[in-house]
């Protein structure tokens, strides 16, 4: 039998792992979670019994990790040297509740996720976890020693929305829009974002125009109500009361309101159900345009009130609107200026936020937040843009950090190394929960289908998966959120020696100036740059 204790960043597959160097400390601040894993190779089909040991055990927890199948796990030749596999396979992701029986394979390795959640806060000091794993008439212990640090790191201050896609979660969980079940399993998946450093939720006014064929829609999961009698609009805001009431009480910090317009160009709307005269109809799609007299009526009645209601919730100030994603090209560029135009007085005060690359959109100034691509953002830095957000997705697949399966687990991480040194306000992703092949045509089953279909490289659609009783966290979600911590950590140290001196320790200890295609590649940067934050602090 063969067991090792690894990083949180290597990877444990079926017929391999991607390292054999164990990991034999960790540090961590009082506020902060750490994982590290625990893989094991039985020489004989059996039962395998886990368990630990440790002073602090309250504040422990074990899980399997699972495997999926990934048909695509890179696009053919777009991708890097980085990548730790081109071929389909069984991949490390989804993270199960175990008692720490689990059974084994001759030969074959399983890995199981062992979480430090400080919750309770334990005291500081030098801990040892001992972990036991039994196999048949083997018996074998290891250690690890983990450091509690004295200080609390600073609240999260970056902005962080992967967007939320309610449709999926009645879809996987078979539960009716809007059914009290329905309500209570949004929270669940809330939560879950929020305990992962997600503070930002995309709020559907009306069903997202996301990821939707032309001509083709999505389960409606409208929050307003719209009423059209006799030739007038009203609106019912108390399903988006709801709404916030839930995302604020869970911790959610930042509404993000549901696109206004279609994606990729902004030419039509987003499909709105109204009740009109009494009969329940689609008013508004993709077969009605998106400056057209009616829509235009419609919002200029429409917006007004939801800004008036969200300035009296008081939730204004927290408050971003988008108006059409991943606009691109002159064409569209002069259609997203027309709309800015139209919508701007009926949104005064609010933030306008949108994934776009092109520089040329910012310049027009019609849109007050560019969410550019990381590996489009250059521009955006040398012109000083403020705020500075980037976002990822399929499309973000050599160099720079991302979340795919194949991707060794430093490339998710290093993402909040880099968010400190390009002074990030916010980062998108747009798969919390996105279960669908692509443009929606069919719904999937995200344990057997992780690609959308052959569409997307896996790990790009979601983050995670629909247990029966909520949602199961992945490994790859567990990393972004440990990167989140490594921003605070720098953030804890720039407040005492200030931000040209922590930058200077960035450099010094990864050895070259970081960008997001220029990083070192391997988790061992990322571990250094944590004991020096420790050192430093310490003086």
């Amino acid at each position: 039998m063969k067991v090792l204790l690894l990083s949180s960043m290597e990877k444990i597959f079926p017929d391999r792992v991607t390292s054999e160097k164990e990991l034999v400390s960790l540090s961590a601040f009082r506020n902060e979670r750490t994982y590290f894993q625990l893989a094991v190779c039985p020489d004989e089909d059996g039962p395998i019994s886990v368990s630990i040991a440790s002073p602090l055990l309250p504040f422990l927890s074990l899980r399997r990790i699972g495997f999926v199948p990934s048909a695509l796990p890179a696009y053919p030749n777009r991708n890097d040297d980085g990548y730790l596999t081109l071929e389909p396979g069984l991949f490390p992701d989804p993270l199960f509740e175990t008692r720490g029986c689990e059974s084994g394979k001759a030969g074959e390795w399983i890995g199981f996720w062992i979480s430090f959640r400080p919750e309770l806060t334990p005291p500081p000091g030098e801990y040892r976890i001992f972990v036991r794993v039994r196999a048949g008439k083997q018996d074998e212990t290891k250690s690890i020693t983990l450091a509690v640090l004295a200080e609390d790191l600073p609240a999260q201050r970056l902005h962080v929305t992967q967007w939320f896609h309610c449709d999926s979660i009645s879809e996987l969980h078979d539960l009716p829009v809007f059914s009290e079940g329905f309500w209570a399993m949004v929270e669940k998946y809330l939560r879950t974002a929020v305990s992962n450093g997600i503070n930002m939720i995309l709020t559907p006014l009306f069903t997202p125009p996301l990821d939707t064929a032309v001509g083709g829609e999505r389960l409606t999961v409208q929050l307003i109500g719209v009423k059209k009698t006799k030739g007038v609009y009203s609106f019912d805001f108390s399903r988006l009361d709801r709404w916030i009431t839930l995302c604020l009480s869970v911790g959610v910090k930042y509404l993000e309101m549901s696109h206004l317009f279609t994606q990729w160009g902004a030419k039509a709307c987003p499909k709105i159900i109204a009740e009109v005269d009494g009969c329940e109809k689609r008013i508004f799609g993709w077969d009605t345009p998106a400056l057209g007299d009616a829509y235009k009526e419609f919002l200029s009645v429409f917006l007004p009130q939801l800004a008036d209601h969200l300035r009296f919730l008081g939730v204004d100030e927290i408050s971003y609107f988008h108006l059409s994603d991943e606009p691109h090209g002159d064409e569209a560029r002069a259609q997203y200026v027309a709309i800015h135009e139209f919508i701007s007085p009926y949104l005064e005060g609010f933030s306008v936020m949108d994934a776009l690359s092109d520089y040329s959109f910012y310049e027009s100034g019609a849109v007050s937040i560019p969410v550019p691509k990381e590996d489009a953002i250059k521009p955006f830095v040398e012109h000083g843009v403020k705020p500075l957000w980037t976002y990822y997705c399929c499309a973000q697949t050599t160099n720079v950090p991302n979340r795919f399966f194949a991707l060794p687990g430093y490339r998710v991480r290093v993402f909040g190394i880099l968010a400190y040194v390009y002074g990030l306000e916010g980062f998108l992703q747009w798969g919390y929960n996105f279960y669908h092949s692509q443009y929606s045509k069919a719904v999937i089953d995200p344990f057997k289908v992780t690609d959308a279909g052959g569409a997307f490289p896996s790990g790009d659609p979601f983050s995670v998966y629909p247990g029966e009783d909520g949602p199961l966290e992945s490994l790859r979600l567990n990393l972004f959120h440990e990167g989140l911590f490594d921003l605070r950590a720098l953030e804890l140290l720039e407040s005492r020696i200030g931000r040209a001196a922590v930058l200077g320790i960035v450099s010094e200890v990864a050895g070259m100036e970081l960008t997001f295609e220029s990083y070192p590649k391997t988790p061992d940067f990322i571990y250094a740059l944590r004991d020096r934050i420790r050192r430093e602090l310490s003086l």
